[in-house]
């Protein structure tokens, strides 16, 4: 699901040549660069900024920082916007599959990595590994194969190594092969 995460903080630290000019549009280049195509358990998978918030000093003109004594960094209060997107148990994707296997297919939703086992695609469908695939028993159905666009529902999800790593099935109504490349 996408979402946008209001208010998010996290302090940003700026290196003594970056002070200056465009300060904003450094930090702003300095938070993209730390956030985004990150994968956290919280959030999800950051996709972009939204909107960022600069607070301003008491004057209001200026923006406040902290020096480090040690190194001479600057470090900012940053305040942005994020979308993001987070997957959830129950959910209903469109995913392609990527690879193959006796025991199953892995299939990609954008970042999001789902196993479907062979137990999960249906009585109906058989591996073949003359063609690397699983194939229908009824004519109707199409073959599952790498490229196949698919419909799941994602049954468990887990987070580690910075990722989500999902298990689902394509057992239900409205689910399965959407094309067959």
């Amino acid at each position: 699901m996408f979402l946008i995460v209001k208010n998010v903080y996290r302090i940003i630290s700026i290196e003594p040549q970056d002070l200056g000019i465009d300060l904003k549009r450094k930090i702003k280049r300095k938070i993209n660069q730390l956030l985004i195509g990150q994968c956290s358990e919280e959030f999800g998978y950051i996709i972009d900024i939204n909107r960022y918030y600069f607070d301003m000093g008491e004057q209001g003109d200026d923006l406040e920082g902290v020096v480090q004594d040690t190194t001479g960094d600057v470090v900012f209060n940053a305040r942005f916007d994020i979308i993001a997107l987070k997957p959830n148990k129950n959910e209903v994707l469109d995913g392609k599959v990527m690879s193959i296997t006796d025991n199953g297919i892995e299939v990609f939703s954008g970042p999001i990595k789902s196993f479907i086992d062979k137990n999960r695609l249906g009585a109906e469908y058989e591996y073949n590994s003359t063609n690397d695939q699983y194939l229908s028993l009824n004519p109707d159905l199409p073959p599952i194969k790498r490229g196949t666009k698919i419909r799941y529902r994602i049954e468990n999800l887990k987070f580690q190594n910075n990722e989500f790593a999902a298990i689902s099935t394509i057992q239900d109504n409205y689910l399965g092969v959407i094309n067959s490349h």
